[in-house]
């Protein structure tokens, strides 16, 4: 996936918390970039003066949010970052991330997603290793 990534030259490396963070320190790693970003899923006692946008899940059935504290936020404005993610399904995850750079002022060089599941994630729209089959009870 790096090999994929490099050619945008990001800066940061951004990624939802929690599964997609082994793949977002994986990836600054190979890239030669020190710091990564983890979006998180909760307001955490720690950030004070927060920025956070809400998001429609299919994972999750109330509104989940992303969530950046303080420091991160100030980090990313103006920088080149690449949005990744284990799983792209509706989007709604990459789509809040985007928001959120857009809150404070990053810029998105590229999104990646080691899997991209189901026929209404636009292959253009987001960088990815393989096509996770969807499954339909009844159907053969």
């Amino acid at each position: 996936m790096a090999r994929l990534i490099s050619p945008y030259k990001p800066g940061v490396i951004v990624a939802p918390e929690s599964k997609a963070v082994s793949l977002a320190y994986s990836l600054s790693r190979e890239l030669g970039i020190n710091r990564f970003v983890v979006v998180r899923k909760s307001v955490k006692a720690y950030m004070g003066d927060y920025v956070k946008v809400s998001v429609n899940s299919i994972t999750t059935r109330e509104t989940q949010y992303l969530v950046l504290d303080p420091n991160s936020a100030n980090y990313l404005r103006n920088k080149d970052v690449c949005l990744v993610d284990d799983v792209v399904s509706t989007g709604s995850t990459m789509r809040g991330m985007e928001e959120l750079m857009n809150k404070v002022g990053a810029n998105i060089v590229c999104r990646a997603a080691i899997w991209i599941e189901g026929p209404w994630v636009n292959d253009n729209y987001v960088m990815h290793l393989g096509e996770l089959p969807i499954f339909v009870e009844g159907i053969n």
